[in-house]
């Protein structure tokens, strides 16, 4: 909410789309060299920032985009973050697929389809099978997900994005193939997806890497969203049933609720500039005191207790408050 005193901020649309298509040169703007090993999430935001500002990609770029993107896979499935990471020849097989590189090369190809007949084929190239097989080795016994192979075992934290990404991944490549299809290949343990989920509930509603851990707005995204992708595509699931999953991966929903619904609370603005390290930044509201009708002029969203407003805070809450849960 803008305060009444204060001038109407502008877009200074020309110099952002300067940055982003000098960005698009590389995927690798010079102030973040550093960050390599992630380059194609880099390249993901900045087709996205140009999409955003309606900046068209020539079919050139579009060509380019794709053909990169494609370089970037792994033979044993998945996608590499860099080229610095996908090695040729004989050292192909030991370059690093992880599985957020492999979400945001699919979702470019997806970005970079143009037209209708450009968006039916926007994963020719891509060996699905391959790494449709490379994202269940990524599943532990527990039902969690690893984020990359290192000699055949998954590593990396418990992390509940990786379930997410895990079952986006699935969402977007799996389609229609049916066991005895020639492109069919064996599926993740849904089952055990659903139950790591629900296990790691802690004792205040919210999500956690396990149910011992601080509970988090960004893990409480993911686990609903990896059971809502599970529901709208599965030959697990009785078909007519579209919260099955979100349900039993879901222990506590009125917990869960509870801990989103709590995140939202008045910041104070001035008493952050004069504070003291020791000052309390903000007041956390009683559930359903607080409106934005009401003249605050700062109210946000925090993804843990006791910290400071975040915007991304603000999508991890609202998009979970937002999803039918």
């Amino acid at each position: 909410m803008s305060r009444p005193d204060a001038e109407e901020p502008k877009l200074d649309k020309a110099r952002h789309i300067k940055y982003w298509q000098r960005c698009h040169n590389t995927f690798l703007p010079s102030a973040y060299t550093s960050n390599d090993s992630t380059r194609l999430t880099f390249a993901f935001f900045i087709i996205s920032a140009l999409d955003l500002l309606s900046v068209p990609l020539t079919a050139q770029d579009r060509a380019a985009a794709r053909a990169w993107v494609l370089s970037l896979q792994h033979p044993d499935g998945g996608f590499c973050g860099s080229p610095t990471h996908s090695l040729t020849g004989e050292n192909a097989s030991k370059g690093s697929a992880n599985i957020a590189a492999t979400f945001f090369a699919l979702i470019i190809l997806g970005l970079v389809a143009e037209s209708e007949e450009e968006q039916r084929s926007a994963f020719a190239g891509v060996d699905r099978k391959a790494l449709l097989l490379w994202l269940k080795k990524l599943q532990r016994s527990d039902g969690s997900f690893g984020q990359v192979l290192w000699e055949g075992e998954p590593t990396g934290g418990r992390d509940m994005r990786h379930s997410y990404l895990a079952s986006i991944i699935r969402f977007m490549l799996r389609g229609s193939v049916q066991e005895g299809d020639e492109n069919w290949v064996e599926d993740i343990d849904t089952e055990g997806m659903i139950e790591y989920i629900r296990s790691v509930q802690t004792y205040d509603g919210g999500i956690a890497e396990s149910s011992t851990e601080e509970s988090h707005g960004g893990y409480a995204y993911c686990a609903i969203a990896a059971l809502n992708l599970l529901d709208r595509h599965s030959e697990t699931f009785t078909p007519g049933e579209p919260k099955r999953a979100l349900d039993r991966g879901i222990a506590d929903r009125s917990g869960l609720l509870r801990f989103l619904a709590s995140r939202h609370f008045p910041y104070l603005a001035k008493e952050e500039e004069t504070r003291d390290e020791t000052a309390v930044n903000h007041l956390q509201a009683k559930l359903g005191e607080l409106s934005l009708d009401e003249g605050l002029p700062y109210v946000g969203f925090n993804g843990r207790w006791n910290k400071k407003a975040d915007t991304c805070y603000t999508w991890w809450a609202c998009g979970s408050l937002r999803s039918r849960l």
